[in-house]
């Protein structure tokens, strides 16, 4: 565009300069039919000036145009460049933090066993609020109940056999891994009526043989089975 306006200009000025010729040939010929005013002459050379003035104009901008940037351009261009960069990686950070609150993540690799929330649902932690209920199901373990009339009988280690009422078939070994310091209230009601219901019991952590775990990862998580020690 600056040397399209630089040859536009130089076209003007060659124009005005054939008209200012013509005039002054036309003004030393003299005669009838050839009379050029003063005032003719005077105004051709004023839009001459004028027309040089621009041409002028138009190389300096073009010069302008192609020079290289100066020093301060540059470093004022970079420091706008590195403020704007800067303003965008805060607005990323700030996105990414406000995305992180819309994610729940798991502390370990787990299996969802239960969803109390729905998607776009605000999930509170004061008061602390269940969102899903996670368990690692790759290893499942019972939890049984052995009344406190048998507490003593029972060891860390001692084998048992893991069975159910609703299913014959089930018969799975396994050993006791761990028991409760203290003794607690009978979750677990028994179908006897003669049974007692008011004493109270020790939980005990079963453990699947490892020839059986499979079977017992089979199994959902909160199937009621008998322990027999």
């Amino acid at each position: 565009m600056a040397d399209a306006a630089v040859h536009a200009a130089d076209v003007d000025v060659r124009s005005s300069k054939s008209i200012a010729a013509r005039f002054e040939a036309l003004r030393a010929k003299g005669g009838t039919g050839a009379v050029v005013t003063e005032l003719q002459v005077e105004a051709t050379s004023d839009a001459q000036r004028t027309l040089e003035a621009r041409q002028r104009m138009a190389v300096a901008q073009a010069t302008l145009v192609k020079s290289p940037a100066r020093a301060e351009d540059i470093a004022s261009a970079e420091a706008r460049r590195a403020g704007a960069k800067g303003k965008l990686a805060l607005a990323k950070a700030e996105a990414e933090a406000e995305a992180e609150k819309c994610i729940l993540r798991a502390p370990a690799d787990s299996t969802v066993l239960k969803v109390l929330v729905e998607r776009g649902d605000v999930v509170a932690i004061t008061p602390p609020q269940t969102a899903v209920t996670l368990s690692d199901v790759t290893k499942l373990r019972v939890r049984a109940e052995v009344d406190e009339r048998f507490v003593e009988r029972v060891k860390i280690g001692q084998a048992v056999t893991i069975t159910s009422e609703f299913n014959p078939k089930l018969r799975h070994a396994g050993k006791v891994v761990a028991l409760e310091a203290q003794m607690g209230r009978r979750t677990v009601l028994g179908t006897d009526p003669a049974d007692k219901n008011d004493r109270d019991v020790l939980e005990v952590l079963v453990e699947f043989n490892k020839s059986t775990a499979d079977a017992g990862s089979a199994l959902p998580v909160g199937y009621r089975v008998t322990v027999l020690f």
